[in-house]
């Protein structure tokens, strides 16, 4: 298969990852906004981690951070290979401090390890962040899909970004860029299933980058058939998005691409749920699915 990559990184001899992967995040949200995407500098924030001077950083630590004060631009991937004394030894200048604004998110979302919910994420140009506990040597396997092993201690910790997903051998996996450099997995590529995704990966969210401020219209649109997950590219999803937006019950930084995916399905049932359309165990039994009794509903409020 062929993968979606960006510029392999190195962190060899630091506990940097988080901020590595942080970096790779902030870089495809501006992807995402502007259609370039950016190497940015994992020491900034790793330089104001809050358990100075032991080396890595929390979680809830680096995504707070990348939300208050950014990255910027990595000049000559400078962060790569350096130690924690060196990273924590580097100084920034005002011009670049002004700049690590440009590229901060404004907030961050944890979510569920489920396949198809991070899947859609990434689908829509946003990077799951995710921290796994596991053994070495399951992290250092042959570029193939990565099992857990029956021993449940770990002796690794570490951030990493999910860039894609896909299948190999009919298996879906979602696929991350390491900062280990290439010499590891796929030239720097790991391969993840449900089954590590459960066993081993401890918590997976994202940043969001700043909000659209223009205020946002009421949608009018008229649905003349069910839908169900699973359609894509198809005009009467991308209006189900727009309303399901204006109504609260899906992200509004999600562009409306007309995929019918796991977080469209989620935000249907929050619709239903809004407007009491049914019984709880009948928007359960319907799992999100767009019939008879929502569509009209949605047509009296929004034709």
């Amino acid at each position: 298969n062929s993968w979606r990559s960006y510029t392999i990184r190195n962190q060899d001899g630091s506990g940097a990852c988080g901020p590595f992967a942080m970096a790779i995040a902030l870089g495809r949200n501006e992807e995402k906004e502007n259609g370039n995407y950016v190497n940015l500098d994992p020491a900034y924030i790793y330089n104001m981690r809050s358990n100075k001077p032991e080396a890595g950083m929390g979680m809830i630590n680096l995504f707070e951070l990348a939300c208050r004060e950014g990255m910027p631009m990595d000049i000559a991937l400078a962060s790569d290979g350096k130690n924690d004394v060196e990273l924590s030894a580097r100084t920034f200048t005002p011009e670049q401090v002004a700049q690590a604004q440009k590229y901060k998110a404004l907030n961050y979302v944890f979510i569920r390890k489920d396949m198809d919910a991070i899947a859609e994420i990434i689908d829509e140009g946003i990077t799951p962040v995710f921290i796994l506990r596991c053994q070495i040597d399951e992290w250092t396997t042959t570029p193939t899909v990565l099992y857990p092993s029956k021993n449940s201690d770990f002796n690794v910790n570490h951030f990493n970004p999910f860039i894609d997903f896909g299948l190999i051998n009919g298996k879906k996996v979602l696929v991350n860029q390491d900062s280990w450099g290439s010499q590891y997995g796929k030239n720097g590529l790991r391969f993840i299933d449900q089954d590590f995704l459960d066993r081993r990966v401890e918590v997976v969210g994202y940043v969001v980058d700043l909000p659209n401020t223009k205020p946002v219209e009421k949608p009018h649109y008229f649905f003349s058939k069910n839908l169900s997950y699973g359609l894509r590219n198809n005009t009467d999803v991308s209006a189900l998005q727009d309303i399901l937006k204006y109504e609260g019950c899906l992200n509004a930084k999600i562009p409306s691409t007309g995929n019918f995916l796991d977080l469209t399905r989620l935000g249907v049932m929050k619709y239903q749920r809004k407007y009491a359309i049914a019984s709880e165990k009948d928007i359960i039994s319907a799992n999100g699915n767009f019939g008879p009794l929502t569509r009209a509903d949605v047509n009296k409020r929004f034709q």
